[in-house]
């Protein structure tokens, strides 16, 4: 669940025989899992660039809304940059509404060009018995997640990554170990 989207947005201004309307485009996500409970990372970039001969620039704003119940989950609305950036740690599962805004008041044009960037992952390593084995599990995006092993959390400790190469399945990373293998402790560590 992780992309980029180039686009544009158009507002009006205030006529004669018209009001003002702001734009609005929408990305709906379902920030879901076959798992129980887990909460997700969120993070979404806009960024624009001031227009050829001006010297101020658009408004343009970002919000995250549960879909579900319209209500506001987090927004990013300076006045004067050209960049809006929301993360989010602890995102519950849910469906997701993440919106551009192209405020109609003060604007240098009525249409305006943008780059937006989002990504929604679960950065949790889990650890399950399957049979004789034990499985090894954690997401396949966000990409460069490495994954770790100890004998021991005494300092100083000595992290090793020569653990067999992950099968992806269902979004996920799987290694599956001999249970008598002498790591113990295991880490994601994204480089």
């Amino acid at each position: 669940m992780s992309g980029w989207d180039f686009n544009s947005i158009s507002s009006t201004s205030a006529g004669i025989f018209s009001s003002a309307t702001d734009g609005v485009n929408h990305y709906y996500f379902d920030v879901t899992t076959n798992l129980s409970g887990p909460n997700f990372t969120a993070t979404a970039t806009l960024v624009w660039n001031r227009q050829q001969n001006q010297t101020a620039i658009n408004n343009l704003d970002l919000f995250l809304y549960n879909a579900a119940n319209s209500n506001l989950v987090a927004c990013s609305t300076s006045h004067v940059d050209n960049v809006e950036h929301i993360w989010l740690p602890r995102l519950p599962q849910g469906r997701y509404d993440l919106q551009v805004l192209k405020n109609s008041g003060n604007s240098v044009s009525d249409s305006e060009t943008y780059a937006l960037a989002w990504e929604f992952f679960l950065p949790t390593l889990s650890v399950t018995n399957t049979g004789t084995n034990v499985a090894l599990m954690f997401p396949v995006y966000p990409a460069g997640f490495s994954t770790e092993s100890t004998v021991s959390l005494s300092p100083p400790i000595s992290w090793n990554t020569n653990l067999p190469m992950p099968i992806v399945m269902d979004g996920q990373n799987y290694i599956l170990l001999n249970p008598t293998n002498s790591a113990q402790f295991f880490r994601l560590r994204r480089p």
